[in-house]
């Protein structure tokens, strides 16, 4: 949809109660097709009420993350969320994502919310501003609606009806048989995952270059680290890529050496180690 330009010039992306951290970093990556600049981010711990989420997952607090990525062009991201399970009647994920252009905006939220055994689905749609309402107000009066088709739970295509004619994705890797998917609650994870072994085989063959890089992960891993420094830092604005020591590097592997008793940088020492995880 933003190749098209129909909403104009896409500059903002925010994204509440979905996935912060390395995954969504390396989405706004691919999104705006560079790296950022800069990053920002503050961290919030409040106590909650002692609860499990699992056998291995055991909570008495909460921790709220807020991040910003600036990128090349005046590109901003907005990366917050707290629990990202809907614990303690939190939105759940895929949560809230807005992509704002020029005029108009892609709007995705979370469906079922007040379902405890959701499969993660979401609803969303196009809102776009036609010319006679720019001159009263601005509120958009032309929504689309994108639609997600599966069968048999195995998701087949998703697609957009605009003026300009439909935006469509077809999946590449539709269903394997007719009895339908019985393993896996979201319809697109298989889909997502056999894109990514297919895009490895090939980039490993030479065929093609993968269209995620090892400098684009070696960016998601470094745009995660800059904001736990810039949370240590009270929330300064830091520019990427990162230089030097830091403080939150520290940190992690000092608590990762008292946790297992190696130091985490020990490549033979972290191999024996066997972590049971129930």
């Amino acid at each position: 949809i933003d190749d098209t330009g129909f909403l104009g010039e896409v500059k903002r992306l925010m994204c509440i109660h979905d996935h912060t951290g390395y995954h969504d970093n390396s989405r706004w990556i691919y999104f705006f097709g560079s790296h950022p600049t800069h990053v920002q981010a503050i961290h919030h711990t409040m106590p909650v009420t002692p609860h499990n989420e699992s056998a291995h997952r055991f909570h008495t607090s909460e921790n709220f993350r807020a991040h910003f990525f600036t990128f090349p062009g005046n590109k901003l991201v907005i990366d917050q969320a707290a629990n990202i399970k809907g614990l303690l009647g939190r939105m759940p994920r895929p949560g809230y994502t807005e992509i704002d252009g020029a005029r108009g905006t892609i709007v995705r939220i979370a469906t079922e919310q007040s379902n405890p055994n959701r499969a993660w689905h979401a609803d969303a749609e196009v809102r776009y501003c036609s010319d006679d309402v720019l001159t009263v107000q601005a509120k958009a009066d032309q929504i689309f609606p994108i639609v997600h088709e599966a069968d048999a739970g195995w998701w087949e295509r998703t697609y957009v009806d605009l003026p300009i004619g439909r935006v469509e994705y077809v999946n590449p890797f539709p269903y394997p048989g007719a009895e339908g998917n019985t393993h896996a609650s979201r319809d697109y994870y298989t889909a997502a995952i056999m894109d990514h072994i297919v895009d490895f085989a090939q980039a490993v063959r030479g065929e093609k270059v993968s269209e995620y890089t090892d400098e684009d992960a070696m960016m998601a891993m470094m745009m995660e680290v800059g904001c736990r420094e810039s949370e240590l830092r009270d929330g300064a604005k830091l520019a990427l890529p990162l230089r030097g020591e830091l403080e939150s590097e520290s940190k992690v592997r000092e608590a990762l050496k008292a946790k297992n008793g190696v130091d985490p940088m020990d490549i033979e020492g972290m191999m024996e180690r066997a972590i049971p995880r129930p």
